[in-house]
């Protein structure tokens, strides 16, 4: 386990807990379903390797691996007390009962008060996620990162997605989700499908592409130049395509206002085309039914059957809690 002691979970859950073997089931469970997805398997095994060499839950190892435990740990310890308090609030009897234990010193807690501690746990426990997020990405983006290869293998390594917008804070710029990782993660699948679905047929896959390339590795020639003026513009457009499809996002007027943006945006790719070498204009031309030979679209790229070449997308999960 990654918590093994009282003290190191009275650090972030605050109370009288006299055995923390009253929730070592559910710390154990959430390190699998909560922890270990975030991670990687790699990453997660190299942790617990570094964690058995601690004396007694004190450090003897360097600092980034010390962080690194103190944010997972922020996080499991309350998914695991989030998970437990239905079950520590009663107390199972035989003959398959439950009864409520009490006592002159304790009070029972309200309802209400349960569901308020569930629900500050609960968010307690997102914030963790964010936050260790948040250092694997900083430690990725650093000269020397330390865990970069071992978290490529995780489904939530924002570096593994292939599209115009992948991390919390790029999308937080033109739609407010609080920087939150959590949030972000559930939407990485419609920012895929919109990338697809408007994106690419107003730009083109080259154009597309040629941005993607650009968002990571910025070119400071005179294309990439182009390239800058109009990423935002395509990103902002993306974003909003991406929250009109989600409930508590949407707004009446973002798929207009993105429509709008990527026109503006295809104006000014057309009026200087060669300040946007990935883009390629050619005549349209009809699909060969007999044949069924490739059909080519307005931006210089042809593909079987009048649909573009498909990409590598990387599958995101939602994170394991109910």
């Amino acid at each position: 386990m990654l918590i093994r002691t009282n003290e190191e979970l009275m650090a972030f859950i605050p109370g009288h807990l006299d055995d923390i073997e009253v929730v070592r089931s559910f710390i154990e469970t959430g390190e699998q379903s909560f922890i270990m997805p975030v991670l990687g398997h790699q990453l997660y095994k190299d942790l617990v390797d570094e964690y058995a060499n601690f004396d007694d839950g004190k450090c003897n190892t360097d600092s980034d691996w010390k962080e690194l435990l103190i944010r997972v740990q922020r996080a499991l310890a309350n998914y695991a007390y989030y998970k437990a308090i239905p079950k520590l609030n009663v107390t199972f009897v035989s003959g398959g009962g439950a009864a409520v234990m009490v006592s002159d010193r304790a009070q029972i807690a309200s309802k209400d008060r349960v569901n308020d501690v569930k629900t500050s746990v609960y968010d307690d426990a997102h914030e963790g996620i964010d936050l260790l997020i948040e250092l694997l990405e900083a430690d990725a983006a650093s000269e020397s990162p330390k865990f970069k290869d071992m978290w490529m293998e995780s489904r939530w390594c924002t570096l593994n997605a292939n599209t115009l917008i992948r991390t919390a804070t790029e999308f937080d710029r033109f739609v407010h989700i609080g920087a939150s990782r959590v949030r972000f993660n559930a939407l990485i699948p419609d920012v895929q499908c919109c990338e697809d679905l408007f994106v690419r047929p107003a730009l083109g896959d080259a154009l597309t592409d040629a941005l993607i390339t650009h968002s990571l590795s910025p070119d400071k020639s005179p294309e990439g130049n182009g390239y800058s003026r109009i990423l935002p513009a395509v990103c902002r457009a993306l974003a909003l395509f991406t929250a009109s499809r989600d409930p508590q996002l949407s707004r009446p007027t973002q798929a207009v206002d993105a429509r709008m943006l990527l026109s503006d945006v295809m104006n000014r790719v057309t009026s200087d085309p060669k300040s946007f070498p990935a883009f390629l204009p050619v005549k349209d031309t009809k699909p060969n039914e007999e044949t069924g030979s490739p059909v080519a679209n307005h931006h210089g790229t042809s593909h079987p059957d009048g649909c573009r070449g498909k990409s590598f997308r990387m599958g995101f999960g939602k994170i394991g809690i109910k």
